[in-house]
């Protein structure tokens, strides 16, 4: 064997390591900072699905609001005919006035026209877009 073998290795490690002091939280603003724009879109995607639960449950509470209030409206309007039917008999007998018989007349067409308007109002809940993006 010809040249010269010393049975030695050399190894060359080279490491550069600086560090510099953070009295202001600078640099771990920095670290921090990639990881909050990560949780931005989750973070948009929470406020929207709060956003929407919160519509849907208002609509809910909508619509069953009318719901009560038709199936109220529609009870009284029951109640009503018999009242004035009972009121009827009552001025063919001679026992009340014309004024009792009005009075219950317009007590029963009040309430029958209110059903309408409580069932197109109980519709249009129901239809009501629960979107966040709605303009």
């Amino acid at each position: 064997m010809t040249g010269d073998f010393s049975g030695t290795n050399s190894f060359r490690l080279g490491l550069d390591a600086s560090w510099e002091l953070d009295l202001f939280g600078g640099v771990k603003r920095s670290l921090r900072q990639p990881m909050q724009t990560c949780r931005r879109p989750q973070e948009s995607y929470r406020d929207v699905l709060v956003s929407l639960l919160a519509e849907v449950a208002l609509n809910y509470i909508e619509v069953r609001s009318y719901q009560s209030q038709l199936s109220v409206a529609e009870a009284n309007l029951k109640s009503q005919e018999e009242t004035y039917n009972i009121t009827k008999w009552r001025y063919q007998a001679g026992l009340t006035t014309g004024l009792d018989m009005e009075n219950a007349d317009k007590n029963l067409e009040q309430t029958r026209s209110q059903i309408p308007s409580l069932k197109s109002s109980l519709e249009q809940a129901k239809k009501q877009d629960c979107s966040p993006f709605r303009q």
